[in-house]
């Protein structure tokens, strides 16, 4: 959020994603196992954890309960691409 001010979007390769998943489990189940892939391939297993330096916009999270019932939701965010500044002083330096 730091280089854009807004946690709608993420710098491809830069941001540091946290994750929190809050799921709610309903009739009795008990919660087994929370899994978010990001679309570059990063995984957390559980309901809290970091992904470094993301490259993809695009998550999907997974919930297992008890009774081995899953329920997945995808969540997309704005990718923006990140191009690094660079000064070059010895090419204008004089000598």
């Amino acid at each position: 959020m730091a280089l854009t001010n807004d946690a709608h979007k993420i710098i491809e390769g830069f941001n540091t994603i946290d994750i929190e998943v809050q799921p709610v489990v309903k009739k009795g189940a008990t919660l087994k196992k929370t899994v978010v892939v990001c679309g570059d391939g990063k995984k957390i297993i559980g309901n809290t954890g970091q992904m470094q330096n993301v490259t993809s916009a695009d998550f999907t999270i997974s919930v297992t309960d008890s009774r081995k019932k899953t329920a997945k939701v995808s969540i997309s965010k704005t990718p923006v691409k990140y191009i690094p500044l660079t000064c070059d002083l010895a090419a204008k330096a004089k000598l």
